[in-house]
């Protein structure tokens, strides 16, 4: 069996990527954890559904909101996936990281778009 990689986003600090088909990370009946999420020291293994969900929470989180409700932190905290797991960025890294997970996710739904004319095409 081949494994193959595909680089779905990088910046200096982490990488997306994918293991596998990408037909198989689309496929929400059968939610293989074949994303890799790489950050700093953090590797996190996701389903599509996951990645996506990690990049609305990112995109939405407000710092200057956060750090007014906690003052005393220099960290922000998010939730992940797993009940008992948490990520914690500092200001810069939330910025490079909502860059990093908006490209991953944008070239997953490009991938979508294309395999969707293509079946279309086919059909027709």
């Amino acid at each position: 069996m081949r494994c193959t990689y595909r680089t779905l986003a990088d910046s200096a600090n982490g990488r997306i990527g994918l293991y596998g088909d990408m037909a198989s990370c689309l496929d929400s009946a059968d939610a293989q954890h074949n994303v890799v999420f790489e950050y700093g020291n953090i590797t996190q293994w996701l389903a599509y559904d996951e990645l996506v969900q990690l990049e609305w929470n990112v995109r939405h989180v407000d710092p200057d909101a956060y750090f007014e409700l906690y003052p005393n932190d220099n960290r922000i905290h998010l939730s992940t996936p797993s009940p008992y797991l948490c990520f914690s960025f500092l200001p810069d890294e939330l910025t490079e990281l909502r860059a990093l997970l908006s490209e991953a996710v944008a070239s997953v739904t490009d991938f979508q778009r294309q395999w969707t004319r293509i079946l279309n095409e086919s059909i027709n």
